[in-house]
């Protein structure tokens, strides 16, 4: 594959993420409505990279789960781990413990099966 076939299907990809955006707007939009202009694209794209990491660790969980031919409930439990380990390595939680080991475990399960669902209103 060429490179100029490569940065298209990035692009594809991207476009496809990019939908996932206007739905995080007023997200968005309370948390940077704070902050200096020049500041919010560092924001934005803080956020837009931790929904793209989070969404790749969903896809990986989806392949390995219909290799192993799991249901979707199981490859949300795959993905859930690494989606736990995204949030333990954010700055404001880095060094803490969840309160409730099981009910955080079972967060990042219900976060992975979420984001499986948008990513699969997509279509292609």
């Amino acid at each position: 594959m060429g490179f100029i076939s490569i940065l298209k299907k990035i692009g594809l990809e991207a476009n496809k993420f990019d939908a996932l955006i206007p739905m995080a707007g007023p997200f968005i939009h309370a948390l940077t409505s704070s902050i200096p202009d020049s500041r919010v694209d560092l924001v934005t794209g803080y956020i837009a990279d931790g929904l793209q990491l989070a969404t790749r660790i969903v896809t990986d969980a989806e392949i390995a789960g219909q290799s192993l031919e799991l249901p979707g409930p199981q490859k949300a439990k795959l993905a859930a781990p690494a989606l736990a380990q995204l949030f333990l390595d954010l700055p404001q939680f880095r060094g803490e413990k969840p309160k409730d080991p099981a009910a955080f475990k079972a967060h990042a399960v219900a976060l992975g099966g979420a984001i499986a669902d948008l990513m699969n209103d997509f279509e292609g």
